[in-house]
């Protein structure tokens, strides 16, 4: 017999006939075993059962209760206490050389794409990238939402099924999306291909981040980071571009293999979420579908204004190269507001130390998508390309690349709502915009289409970068 904090004498678990089903269900279960045996209130019990997906059905038809708090009463009683002490949590670390990996990571594919395609002497349509990266973005940030949800009850049994379910659904979204293109806006096989190929590697691969496996991914890549740098020169070996395109292959097969290695570890078992869980999916969902947008917007029009003369790779690879800054300066920002949080002495200094905070991430981020889109007008300039589309090409993505910024700043701290309002403003008045000019000007030229996405794009960067200035000093987000 094991006494209770409150003095409630709790026993071992009963092997009476009406506890067998219960006992031998505990045991293949020890991390809700464990949960149960932890509990202090048999309320605890039963929230820790809904999360395992136990409802009053269950109660009910498989252990004969009245109810699901019977049943937790039941188990309140029956299962030894055991007495833990609370968890010291990690401290924040500020940025570093691992977010200049992830952005690496997220960079390097755009070399990639176009190694496979010359390689593979295909053509695909232009929608071919914004359909995959459009849809996979937008159940990227649903699964890693899902995914977040499962580590933090501490259940890696749904990995299996969170790994092929990820897969599956968007490879059938992609192929569906690339079909539909495909029929109204024309195209080939390799389109669709790509769009897919697409959506599988980002699903693949934003798994990998999921379950903090940056290394693994990294090292996945290998095959078509040598590949495509040897394919373009960069290297003391040069290769073919076809010989590239197959290391490319390579790597696709690699990242998909290895973000479901945990289907040969027996993790079967189906994932269960709360709705809160479910809501934030649905949000993160429709975030990535409007960065997926966006993005799409400006690489259709750019497409347009530049075809595959080279300016749209110059311009976009400032924001690539910027993403590990990004990350670098997200995490810095959490880990100085942590530190304020703790050292502050009163909440006017705290929100001080935030805004200061705050204007150095952003500051520092502003500065090296600049500096770098700089160095882009000036290979531009070196390469006789146009100025002007140049230059406007640039702008937009400079207001692209600080509005993403802001907002994954907003969300990491729970302001999604905040940043879904802005971004459904930004998309009604985008396209209020572009049904002007069409309805005025019988088209929508590409250089229209760009100063529309520039002008909507800076304006909403620059009321959310001042309205967070004053929505971060809340110190209920740490």
């Amino acid at each position: 017999m094991t006494l209770h904090p409150d003095g409630i004498a709790r026993a071992d678990i009963r092997d009476d006939a009406s506890g067998d089903r219960l006992v031998d269900w505990l045991r293949h279960d020890p991390q809700l075993a464990e949960a149960c045996s932890t509990a202090v209130d048999p309320l605890e019990i039963a929230a820790r059962l809904e999360t395992h997906g136990v409802g009053n059905k269950m109660a009910v038809e498989r252990f004969g209760y009245t109810d699901l708090f019977a049943l937790a009463d039941e188990i309140y009683a029956s299962v030894a206490y055991e007495e833990v002490g609370p968890q010291a949590r990690d401290a924040l670390s500020m940025g570093g050389p691992l977010d200049l990996l992830r952005g690496g990571i997220f960079a390097l594919p755009a070399l990639f794409l176009p190694i496979a395609i010359s390689g593979f002497a295909v053509h695909p349509r232009w929608w071919a990238l914004p359909v995959g990266l459009t849809v996979a973005w937008a159940l990227g940030q649903a699964f890693a939402v899902l995914v977040g949800a499962l580590r933090g009850q501490d259940d890696m049994r749904s990995d299996s099924i969170m790994s092929i379910g990820s897969t599956l659904i968007t490879s059938t979204a992609c192929l569906g999306c690339a079909v539909l293109a495909c029929w109204s806006l024309g195209g080939n096989e390799a389109s669709v291909i790509e769009a897919v190929a697409v959506g599988v590697y980002l699903a693949a691969g934003g798994l990998l981040l999921s379950y903090r496996s940056e290394w693994l991914l990294a090292v996945c890549m290998v095959p078509a980071t040598l590949g495509s740098l040897s394919a373009v020169g960069l290297l003391p070996i040069t290769i073919t571009h076809g010989t590239a395109a197959w290391m490319v292959i390579a790597t696709l097969v690699l990242v998909v293999v290895a973000a479901h290695r945990q289907l040969l570890m027996h993790r079967w078992r189906w994932p269960t979420w709360n709705q809160t869980d479910r809501r934030a999916s649905l949000k993160f969902l429709a975030f990535g579908l409007g960065c997926g947008l966006i993005t799409s917007m400006y690489i259709g029009f750019a497409y347009e204004a530049d075809g595959n003369r080279g300016t749209m790779a110059i311009v976009a690879f400032p924001l690539l190269l910027t993403l590990g800054v990004m990350e670098w300066q997200l995490h810095s920002f959490r880990c100085r507001a942590a530190s304020a949080m703790s050292t502050s002495r009163n909440l006017f200094v705290f929100a001080r130390r935030i805004r200061s905070s705050y204007l150095l991430s952003l500051g520092t981020y502003s500065a090296a998508l600049s500096a770098l889109s700089i160095t882009g007008l000036v290979v531009g300039y070196i390469r006789n390309a146009s100025m002007t589309p140049l230059l406007l090409f640039t702008l937009a993505v400079g207001t692209i690349g600080v509005t993403f910024f802001v907002m994954l700043l907003l969300t990491s701290v729970g302001h999604i709502n905040l940043v879904l309002v802005y971004w459904v403003g930004t998309l009604v008045v985008l396209g209020a915009t572009l049904v002007t000019i069409q309805e005025v000007a019988g088209g929508i030229s590409a250089t229209a289409g760009i100063t529309a996405l520039l002008v909507t794009t800076g304006t909403a960067a620059t009321a959310l970068a001042a309205q967070a200035r004053w929505v971060l000093t809340d110190s209920m987000n740490y």
